[in-house]
């Protein structure tokens, strides 16, 4: 006699959303967020005036389309955008629309900036910005 076994938990991802109004269209598979809008995923914050959701027939989320004034804030950035996609799956965060992202003093515009939220790293498509390094020469000029 064998020991039944149970497939392993699938890993899920708790994503809280909060609008003012939510529209459900389960035919098509798509939930509407509409008026102040805000989306938490750990330490990733959105929020816009507008967001779609599609989903498949299990129920599990797709990706999530932002559109409206965007702005987000991560564990050590902030971001804006007037459009924006959501990949939750991949954790993956597209920005167009006039897109900028800020860390502490630098900042960078581009035509698109691409988010991986949980590899924290962030690419930029035709950058442009400003960073702040370090001074060479009065850093080398403190050592003996």
């Amino acid at each position: 006699a064998g020991l039944a076994r149970a497939d392993p938990p699938k890993k899920t991802i708790t994503v809280d959303i909060q609008a003012d109004r939510v529209e459900i269209d389960q035919k098509k598979g798509l939930v509407q967020f509409r008026g102040a809008v805000r989306v938490s995923r750990g330490s990733l914050v959105m929020e816009c005036q507008k967001l779609s959701a599609r989903y498949g027939k299990s129920g599990d989320v797709l990706g999530l389309t932002i559109s409206g004034h965007l702005k987000v804030r991560g564990r050590n950035f902030s971001a804006e955008a007037g459009h924006g996609e959501y990949d939750h799956k991949a954790g993956r965060l597209e920005l167009t629309g006039n897109p900028t992202i800020k860390r502490g003093p630098h900042h960078m515009t581009g035509d698109r900036i691409v988010v991986l939220v949980d590899a924290e790293r962030v690419i930029v498509d035709r950058a442009r910005g400003r960073v702040r390094l370090p001074d060479i020469k009065s850093a080398q000029k403190k050592r003996p």
